[in-house]
């Protein structure tokens, strides 16, 4: 009896040795993951950084002054109408202006996008586009104090 509880025991044993063989070490694969996540990173920023060298202030700032000729010509634009200029928001390459309705236009949203780049949108031959030069241009219309909610038109050069 006493040989069948040895075997019995060098049988558990072995089977141990092989349970501890076959699972994996957790603490190579997260030492592994770990690396491997700190080098993305630091890929991912250097990318970043070599990125933004290589395109350094593509859209200067506008000046003072070409902001407010912008915000100058839709508040003019705007005067005698029921619809409002809000704001305007100058970003290195977008400009977004923002009018504020009494109400919610009716219309398709490709009626009110071709009806808001004929008639808010400046003309070709505009000097706004000068100030604009190629930066996007974007006129978000709204409700009330909703400004989030509404919607917004990308202008593009016509006439």
């Amino acid at each position: 009896m006493t040989q069948r509880t040895l075997k019995h025991r060098d049988w558990v044993k072995i089977i141990d040795h092989r349970q501890q063989q076959i699972k994996p070490k957790p603490k190579k694969q997260v030492t592994v993951l770990f690396k491997c996540t700190i080098a993305a990173v630091a890929l991912l920023i250097v990318g970043l950084t070599i990125s933004t060298l290589s395109h350094p202030d593509q859209y200067p700032q506008l000046s003072i002054q070409q902001q407010q000729n912008v915000q100058q010509h839709y508040t003019k634009k705007l005067m005698t109408g029921n619809w409002q200029f809000s704001h305007a928001d100058f970003e290195f390459n977008q400009i977004k202006i923002y009018i504020n309705l009494p109400n919610s236009l009716p219309l398709e949203e490709s009626v009110l996008t071709h009806y808001i780049q004929q008639t808010l949108c400046p003309a070709k031959s505009d000097q706004l586009w000068h100030i604009i030069d190629n930066r996007n241009f974007m006129i978000h219309l709204f409700t009330g104090s909703s400004i989030r909610t509404g919607q917004t038109i990308k202008c593009i050069t016509h006439g």
